[in-house]
């Protein structure tokens, strides 16, 4: 297998990143004494506070983790930049993780192939420069959030070699979900070396998963739909690729079915979006405020603030941060305070909500974006009279 964290210097020239790469880290085999998924034991939870799960708009993975590690000290997180291209996307960087098994991009997206190649070896190089950044950005940080695409969406998103979706064929979906977790394994044992000292807080992000589970998978073609997949074959191959995390963890997912498939799978860490969290109708209610009170954690995807233009975003920042729909800083947080509050212990419960930084447009919206999220959580966490008083 070829080493997914060597980058290669000649394709770094053709990216424009430069010749100046990290020396190779050790890869003796050796544990890592802290910081990867083995140390965190059963037990373990993630941190609460604020942190982010969106993709990050730009192409320099270095400036966008040093505004990251500037705004987010106790929580920061490992930023995707899908605008780099291929290798950069969700699929991509899942397949620099594969152990064993490789693709190519291919007209309709990645298919699997017998032998890696230069799709590969791109997508491996930039994961490679990610993790670069990420060590030397992220230092001394108490924990570090990172994510790749679960193994369900990844089989949906993949071909095989005849061009049908990889979600058709179930030992394809087993030897996939099975490479991942080991891809997953050995990267958080690298940043693990990298970090030491840090808990390193992983999560597959499921998109497709609903899909999957209720038949609306288009196939390559495009002109159909790939027949629903079994629930209890889906349960199974996420248990086996939440296997790899410390802390199971799954976010992408609406609440419904394949929320609570995957709360079935062993997922201790969920997500929610905002407008789900604030809605007020009993099942959804029922469903987050059931699983926190079993002891799941929640991450609640805050919307995207208000537009502003980027000469007036930081002063936006500093007076009044807004919500996706316009809303003040304290109507958002008297909304999460009155949402908690259907909880069974709303204290107990709000100890275990983590506040997701809305998505941006532009690369210089990413530090009030962060802000807005880290100064939600301090708020929240001491409310004003205000809030509570208008949160009944």
């Amino acid at each position: 297998m070829s080493d997914p964290f060597a980058p290669d210097p000649g394709l770094a020239a053709q990216l424009g990143l430069g010749p100046d790469l990290a020396p190779a880290p050790d890869r003796s085999g050796t544990p890592p004494t802290s910081g990867a998924a083995g140390d965190l034991g059963a037990g373990a939870r993630w941190p609460t506070g604020a942190t982010g799960l969106a993709p990050v708009r730009g192409t320099d993975i270095r400036a966008a983790c040093a505004v990251i590690a500037g705004e987010l000290t106790e929580l920061p997180f490992v930023p995707a930049l899908p605008d780099r291209g291929v290798g950069a996307d969700p699929v991509g960087r899942d397949v620099a993780l594969l152990v064993d098994l490789a693709a190519e991009v291919v007209p309709s997206g990645w298919r699997l192939t017998g032998r890696p190649g230069r799709d590969v070896q791109r997508a491996r190089d930039l994961l490679a420069w990610d993790l670069d950044a990420a060590g030397d950005s992220f230092a001394g940080a108490p924990a570090l959030v990172l994510g790749v695409r679960g193994p369900i969406s990844l089989a949906a998103s993949l071909e095989l070699a005849g061009g049908e979706r990889a979600i058709t064929d179930p030992g394809a979906v087993r030897d996939l979900t099975e490479s991942l977790a080991d891809g997953v394994r050995t990267m958080l044992a690298e940043l693990g070396r990298r970090l030491p000292g840090t808990q390193l807080c992983g999560y597959f992000d499921e998109p497709l998963l609903a899909a999957c589970l209720s038949g609306q998978i288009p196939t390559a073609s495009g002109f159909g739909t790939v027949r629903a997949v079994p629930a209890e074959r889906l349960q199974a191959w996420l248990t086996t690729g939440l296997a790899a995390l410390a802390v199971p963890a799954v976010t992408g997912i609406e609440i419904g079915p394949a929320w609570e498939l995957a709360r079935s799978a062993g997922a201790t860490v969920v997500s929610c979006s905002w407008p789900e969290f604030i809605q007020q109708s009993a099942a959804v209610v029922d469903r987050w405020a059931g699983a926190v009170s079993e002891g799941a954690q929640l991450i609640c995807q805050l919307d995207r603030p208000a537009a502003a233009a980027p000469s007036d975003r930081q002063s936006q920042q500093a007076a009044q941060p807004v919500d996706g729909s316009g809303s003040s800083f304290a109507a958002t947080g008297t909304a999460v305070l009155r949402s908690w509050r259907h909880a069974a212990d709303p204290e107990a419960a709000q100890r275990q909500l983590l506040l997701a930084a809305p998505p941006v447009q532009h690369s210089d919206a990413l530090a009030p974006a962060l802000a807005f999220a880290r100064r939600l959580v301090e708020a929240v966490g001491d409310p004003p009279a205000s809030w509570t008083d208008n949160s009944g």
